[in-house]
């Protein structure tokens, strides 16, 4: 039987103890749209979103997400009328921390400070270089729903 110092056995559970608190925070899927069933996932009504900057904070496809009320229409999102709907994951494209609820048009994540445009997810302000996911609305008589 091989002995090992203190300072080797300390230094490996650091290692695996690290490795498993960070995975909680990697991106785990590039594309949650993509696992959403062909019916849907409704997401609320228009009468949900009242006003510019209302949202609705969900889990779509097993991703934290928002969907938000928007002043102009986007082309990552749905427009119905003069009603202009967005849907984000709140999953941070940095390191995968979640970001907080929309304000003034932006979605700020607390980890690392990465700052995300509500209007096409875009980041505005790293260290995420990569947009947020977006899914795609669709309008149905009885609500909106996420679909991809």
């Amino acid at each position: 039987m091989k002995l090992i110092s203190r300072r080797a056995a300390l230094s490996t559970v650091s290692a695996v103890g690290s490795v498993a608190l960070l995975s909680g925070c990697l991106p785990q899927n590039s594309n949650p749209g993509a696992s959403l069933a062909k019916t849907g996932a409704k997401v609320g009504t228009l009468r949900d979103f009242p006003s510019v900057g209302s949202f609705i904070e969900t889990e779509l496809a097993d991703t934290p997400a928002v969907v938000i009320r928007l002043e102009k229409a986007s082309k990552e999102g749905l427009s119905i009328g003069e009603v202009h709907l967005i849907a984000l994951s709140k999953v941070c494209t940095h390191l995968g921390c979640l970001v907080n609820a929309p304000k003034a048009a932006v979605l700020g994540c607390a980890c690392h400070g990465s700052l995300f445009d509500a209007n096409t997810g875009a980041a505005t302000r790293g260290p995420a270089g990569t947009p947020l996911a977006s899914f795609k609305l669709e309008a149905r008589s009885d609500g909106i729903y996420a679909v991809g």
